[in-house]
């Protein structure tokens, strides 16, 4: 069973996340890989405008990497990666930014496409979906997730959201990150699909 589905099973029967040891370093399914590479970084601005900055990697894992660069991204935000060595950008969206002796280290999660298809569970959970809008303005809408796979949630939002982008959700103590693949109307409201990029990690609700 999927950390996905496995997180749903518990708060089904109530249990709600897993208690989380704050002095245990962060744990991760995939080991870094610690190494020093130069890539170029670019992400589309505010304005629309298509930006770039050269950064360095700092270290990899299968599922994302960490670099260092001169400004803050917004958590959420996609990039493309290009390490010197290759002529393909690798597709991310970042995770954390925080300030680091005088520049930033980001960390940033792989946008895999995910070709198969699985079965979905029935749920109802009520939650909020969050992203960037217009200027980098933090955007909220509360959802109902109508049911989950090992892939990621089918959402019903009261507005049109947008689509595609990369959002985080939060629900039950949880929070996932993830990109919207959809918003149909349905109704009077819209149903909006979501595919997962990264494990949900346990939070402290607000």
């Amino acid at each position: 069973m999927s950390s996905l589905v496995k997180i749903f099973e518990r708060l089904r029967k109530g249990q709600g996340p897993a208690p989380v040891d704050e002095g245990r370093p962060e744990r991760r399914s995939r080991p870094r890989i610690p190494v020093e590479e130069q890539a170029v970084l670019h992400w589309v601005g505010p304005g629309e405008e298509f930006l770039s900055e050269s950064v360095e990697v700092l270290d990899r894992s299968p599922n994302g990497m960490r670099i260092r660069l001169s400004r803050c991204l917004p958590v959420g935000l996609i990039v493309w990666i290009k390490p010197q060595d290759t002529e393909t950008a690798i597709k991310c969206v970042v995770r954390h930014c925080a300030e680091d002796g005088g520049g930033y280290v980001a960390g940033v999660v792989l946008v895999l496409i995910e070709r198969r298809r699985f079965d979905r569970r029935p749920y109802l959970e009520p939650g909020k979906l969050h992203w960037a809008g217009a200027n980098f303005q933090p955007m909220t809408s509360p959802v109902t997730l109508r049911d989950v796979s090992e892939e990621g949630f089918q959402l019903e939002a009261p507005a049109k959201g947008p689509a595609p982008t990369a959002v985080r959700l939060s629900f039950g103590g949880w929070e996932c990150m993830g990109t919207t693949c959809y918003c149909v109307p349905n109704g009077d409201k819209y149903l909006v699909g979501l595919q997962l990029i990264g494990e949900p990690y346990a939070c402290t609700p607000i």
